[in-house]
């Protein structure tokens, strides 16, 4: 299934409730059949679409349907399988979650905080007794295990859980933001259990977004990269890494700093501005 959707901002003119609210413009959904796709026309847009035959789009569905589709909302919905949402599982932030019978507790919460002994829930979760080495337990609430805990063991100990899940199962895990509040050398951790067979058995996939490109030095192939980029105009568009870069020796990191790929750096234009403005910020408060 390809997916076609052309969004647009709303006219403050002919509607002030709808400024600045990004509604559907169009849209179209394609099948795509399984045979005749090759892993190199994934990220090529019109080899895929040549591949693809149209089955639905917004102004038939209108029509069929005999009714005004409000533009805030996708028809996407009415055709998306049941239960396909079911094969990703998400990290989500938003503090401490244990999954049930999650096992390795202890274990897991020491790669990211080794002073921690024992973590246990206690009163069917409304309450957590944690133990740090050479300390007395403490029994703490769900709100103070999350003061206690800095931020990164609360987010590794998020991650892992859904990366455990997801490696048991088969599933996507979708990350944002990788790297928040962790080490690298612990994210390159849980990126090495997708790539390991071993811990990786049921061919789990991880897809996660990242504003640090040195990250991608640990990820040794370069099709399953992509990245954004701005062309002169200012309009993003997606790239993918093995179309725009042939050299196997070059670092992707360095690629990315370097601006080899135009619009992946800030332009040095928009740099000496804003070095501009805060030297100008700076001597104004001398003057002063």
């Amino acid at each position: 299934m390809l997916v076609e959707s052309i969004l647009d901002f709303g006219d403050p003119v002919e509607d002030a409730t709808s400024s600045g609210v990004l509604l559907f413009e169009d849209e179209a959904i394609w099948d795509l059949p399984i045979r005749g796709v090759t892993k190199a026309m994934v990220g090529d847009w019109e080899l895929l679409i040549g591949k693809a035959s149209l089955a639905h789009s917004r102004s038939t569905e209108i029509e069929r349907l005999g009714r005004l589709l409000p533009p805030t909302i996708g028809i996407t919905g009415l055709y998306v399988p049941t239960g396909f949402l079911n094969d990703a599982i998400v990290a989500y932030e938003g503090g401490v979650r244990l999954s049930k019978g999650f096992d390795g507790l202890d274990e897991v919460l020491r790669v990211f905080d080794s002073s921690i002994e024992h973590l246990e829930v206690v009163d069917e979760g409304r309450a957590f007794q944690l133990v740090f080495r050479g300390r007395e337990p403490l029994l703490l609430s769900r709100q103070g295990l999350e003061e206690v805990l800095s931020s990164g063991t609360v987010r590794g100990l998020a991650l892992v859980q859904a990366a455990l899940a997801a490696l048991k199962t088969g599933k996507y895990l979708l990350v944002d933001e990788l790297e928040n509040h962790l080490n690298r050398q612990l994210v390159n951790v849980v990126m090495d259990l997708f790539v390991s067979r071993e811990t990786n058995p049921m061919g789990a996939t991880l897809v996660f977004t990242t504003h640090y490109p040195q990250l991608l030095d640990h990820i040794h192939r370069k099709d399953c990269v992509f990245f954004l980029v701005r062309d002169a105009e200012g309009y993003t568009e997606m790239a993918k890494y093995s179309d725009r870069v042939k050299r196997i020796e070059n670092k992707k990191s360095e690629v990315f700093a370097s601006n080899y790929v135009k619009g992946t750096a800030p332009r040095y234009l928009d740099i000496a501005k804003l070095r501009k403005i805060a030297y100008e910020v700076a001597r104004s408060w001398v003057d002063e």
